[in-house]
Formats: structure tokens, sequence, C-alpha cells
């Protein structure tokens, strides 16, 4: 059997529809961002994310989602903004995606749990979590080494609005010896600015990195899209990875990496998500 140690990624599709001479400058700037993370589609069906020229300035899209992404973008060097919202995206769906096809680490290796009042994770990998007199609803995620070898895992957290973070575990990811556990304080958010625009229930991904040698992810690290300024395009340094995998989550962010090291390590790991829908009623 094979040992994976690199996968490909590919660029989020990106379709921009509008007049041409509106959307001329953007279809420029979208070509001469990072081809590993967007490129251009001609075929909005065909598209990750869709843009559209209107006249306030650049609306961004995902098909089938029907909030905006960012508040539309307009004014000078919209279409610089709107690229490293276009990236910012493109890091997220790639890492939401990411898998493992030739993992050689079992389904529950690493036992995850939820605990919640009054609810439990279903068999579709969801829990439902709701506010109670405004108060935000607490739980907790346990992971439990059921293998007979020692794991390193990570608890990411991929919210709805486009954020990423590792700071589950202070030093991104934790050692867990065989049957050993260990757990995570949480709390279901819905902010003040989406509950205030009509949005109740939002959907986090927790995603569950293990792998057999030690990593970081916290180079994954992202604010919320629709919280944080839209500023120019990340360039982030060069990645020195320890472990193939550790290469792969630099990969994640950008291919602009340092040569491999011959000391590289090749890391077995496996990805697993569940979701949590947190609800914020209406008063």
């Amino acid at each position: 059997r094979a040992v994976v140690t690199s996968i490909p990624l590919r660029p989020r599709g990106i379709g921009v529809v509008g007049a041409d001479a509106d959307t001329a400058a953007l279809r420029a700037a979208v070509a001469a961002a990072d081809p590993t993370l967007v490129a251009l589609v001609p075929e909005t069906p065909a598209a990750d994310v869709v843009v559209e020229a209107t006249t306030s300035g650049f609306a961004i899209t995902r098909p089938g989602v029907t909030r905006p992404l960012v508040p539309v973008v307009g004014g000078e060097r919209r279409e610089e903004r709107t690229v490293a919202a276009l990236e910012h995206v493109a890091r997220w769906l790639r890492l939401a995606a990411l898998h493992n096809p030739a993992t050689r680490l079992r389904e529950g290796s690493v036992d995850l749990g939820i605990t919640a009042a009054g609810n439990q994770l279903g068999d579709d990998g969801r829990i439902e979590i709701t506010y109670a007199g405004g108060v935000p609803p607490a739980f907790s995620v346990t992971l439990r080494n059921t293998a007979d070898v020692p794991l390193w895992c990570a608890l990411i957290d991929l919210t709805e609005t486009y954020g990423i973070f590792t700071d589950a575990f202070p030093a991104g990811s934790v050692a867990l010896a065989p049957g050993e556990s260990t757990a995570v304080a949480l709390t279901g958010q819905v902010s003040d600015a989406l509950w205030a625009a009509g949005t109740v229930t939002v959907t986090d991904q927790l995603k569950v990195v293990t792998s057999t040698l030690e990593f970081d992810p916290r180079s994954l690290q992202q604010e919320e899209l629709d919280v944080a300024a839209v500023g120019p395009a990340v360039v982030r340094g060069e990645v020195h990875a320890r472990s193939t995998l550790e290469r792969l989550l630099g990969r994640v962010a950008t291919r602009r990496l340092g040569p491999p090291s011959p000391t590289e390590a090749v890391a077995d790991w496996r990805s697993d998500d569940v979701f949590v829908l947190t609800t914020r009623p209406r008063a």
C-alpha cells in the first residue's frame, strides 16, 4: 500500500458576470492573483464563487448560498479588495474539503464526542444547540485515542463566515497516547451583526485532523470574512515543514513554500468532520 506524500489542490473557480466594461479590470486582477488559489472559469455554473458587477460595486456570492459573503465591495481599489476576499474564501473551501484518500488510520482511531445540555451528536455527524435566555450555548468536545500508537490531533473550527480558528490547543495540536483523552470547552455563537441582519442559525464545521507525527496547523488561521475588514491579499511567508502533513497544510493557504527538505518525515493522517448548528431564536 502507498502512503500519500502530496495531494494536488486545485484552484477555486471564479465566475465573473456583468458588463465587460465593468468587469475587465476585475478579470485582470483575478488573472494576476495566486493561480494556485483562484482561477477564472468561462461558465458560471462551473464556478465555486461568483462575482457580479453592480452599480454599487462587486457582489460576491456562492452558488446555493443566499447570504452574500461580504458587503458589496465598492470604492477605490475595489478590484484588489475583491481578489483578497476571493482568496480568503478559497483557502476556507480548500481546507473544508481536505481529506486523505489513502490513510491507513482506521475510522474512529480518535473517538470524537460532543457533550451539550439536552443534545447529542447524531448519526449524520450533526448536533444542534440553542441559546437559552440570550446566553450562548456551551458544549465540550472530547478526543480519545483508540489506536495502539501515539497520535497527534488538532481541532479546527471553520465558521460559516469563512473564519478558520486553530486555537483549541495552545500548540495547535495535542499528543494523545493510546487510550488517552482530552476535552475542549467551546461556546456556540451567532454574532450580534448576523442576528441583527436576520440570521438565527449558523453552522460551524469542526475538522479533526489526526496524524502519526506532530504537526502545527496554526498557519491556517484567518479571521471571519464578514467581520474583519477586507484588506489587500495576504502574502504568507516561507514555511519550513517538518513533515508531509505540515507541507500539505501550508499549501492549503498558498504554494509559496520553500523546497522540500530531505529530512521531511512522512506522516499518515486523516480528517473527520462534525457540524455544530447554533440557533439564536428571536424574542
